[in-house]
């Protein structure tokens, strides 16, 4: 048991000492019954004193369980309860116009993958929010966009993603782009939201441009990327969205990256896996490339006895930093196949959340009082004061 306001027990003292003080410098005549014993009870000197004391003692224990009861005293109960954590996923498509190309069965290569998407997202908990970009690029445009925010209804899903079609943005591989999207449908709401409590302006928001820019300008040399004219306002703006979105606020989020080739255009696709690090979001990358039969998982021989290119083995490395894996098939059952792997991969944490509630509980204490002043009424009824 607890005491809300500790302070008033202090006052128990004082009350105590005022009582015993004034008992003893006023004498009040009390009126009560009698009984024809009393002269044999003071025959017994202690019995009668403790008797002639007992008011006092109830006195101050009326006092003083009444002045616990003010200090509002409170039990601490602790409950547990075993709490889900979702993923927040997003898988980002490539759409462009190879995508088109059909496959046998009838089929093209976009339906493939959509029928993948919906076999991943059954595979998945209700407390999982799936979102979704595609990229293509060569239009006017950025080269890719964000389809459907992250989002708990699986049908908003299912309804944004039969939207999704070849050529959209344009008809190249823009793989960063997509990416970059992902990052942007993953924390763009959250960064505007501490932006605007931070300034107490509702209508401001985050210079995407800008931070495009910060990205398309970064400088990983380990990556081999090194840039001739490094600018620190792009630096700043990276460290800017780093305070928004901590990577330890980031760690259930996941980028699901998607494509049957190279990128082609835009941002260098190591760019935005590398801030996707940063963040803590993790990014997977799969391709498939259909000149092979299939290969293993986690390795890419693009022509049988041919060494791993470059900016394949740079691209495993950024991704295996960002706590991913880099997936690559010869067909389109491999890519089912990573789907499934990576829906494993990414298993929902279980926590147990205690939860903690105060009970006040001097309900009890007031009944002790209650109990404290009928046995009072009683001793100075049955043995009134001379």
């Amino acid at each position: 048991m607890q005491l809300k306001h500790p302070e008033y027990i202090l006052g128990i003292l004082v009350f105590a000492l005022l009582l015993f003080l004034v008992s003893k410098l006023k004498k009040r005549k009390r009126s009560g019954l009698g009984f024809s014993s009393k002269l044999a009870v003071k025959k017994l000197p202690l019995i009668w004193r403790i008797i002639a004391f007992m008011p006092k003692i109830l006195y101050l224990a009326l006092a003083g369980t009444l002045l616990i009861a003010l200090a509002a005293p409170f039990q601490i109960e602790n409950t547990t309860e075993t709490v889900i954590i979702g993923k927040i996923i997003v898988p980002s498509i490539d759409v462009s116009g190879s995508m088109s190309i059909g496959l046998p069965g009838g089929t093209t290569k976009l339906q493939v993958v959509k029928k993948i998407l919906f076999d991943f997202l059954r595979s998945r908990s209700e407390v999982d929010s799936v979102g979704l970009t595609a990229f293509s690029g060569g239009g006017d445009g950025w080269g890719a966009g964000v389809i459907q925010y992250p989002t708990l209804s699986k049908e908003l899903f299912i309804s944004s993603a039969e939207k999704i079609d070849q050529d959209m943005f344009g008809g190249s591989t823009a793989i960063g782009e997509g990416i970059f999207m992902s990052i942007l449908a993953l924390n763009e709401g959250e960064w505007n939201k501490k932006l605007r409590q931070e300034s107490g302006d509702p209508s401001v928001e985050l210079d995407i441009l800008r931070l495009w820019s910060a990205v398309n300008s970064l400088e990983i040399p380990e990556a081999g990327l090194v840039n001739a004219q490094p600018r620190s306002e792009d630096e700043a703006m990276i460290s800017e969205i780093a305070r928004l979105s901590p990577p330890e606020t980031n760690k259930h989020k996941v980028i699901i990256l998607f494509s049957d080739g190279d990128s082609n255009t835009g941002l260098d696709p190591l760019k935005p896996i590398w801030l996707a690090s940063r963040l803590g979001i993790k990014v997977y990358y799969v391709e498939v490339r259909e000149q092979n039969t299939s290969q293993p998982e986690d390795e890419f021989v693009p022509v049988a006895n041919t060494p791993i290119p470059e900016h394949i083995k740079r691209l495993r490395e950024m991704v295996r930093l960002s706590g991913g894996k880099f997936f690559a098939g010869g067909n389109y059952n491999d890519v089912s196949r990573f789907f499934n792997e990576i829906s494993k991969l990414e298993k929902n944490e279980v926590a147990v959340k205690t939860n903690r509630n105060s009970r006040e509980s001097y309900q009890n204490i007031m009944f002790i009082a209650a109990g404290l002043l009928m046995l009072l009424v009683i001793f100075e009824n049955l043995f009134p004061s001379n």
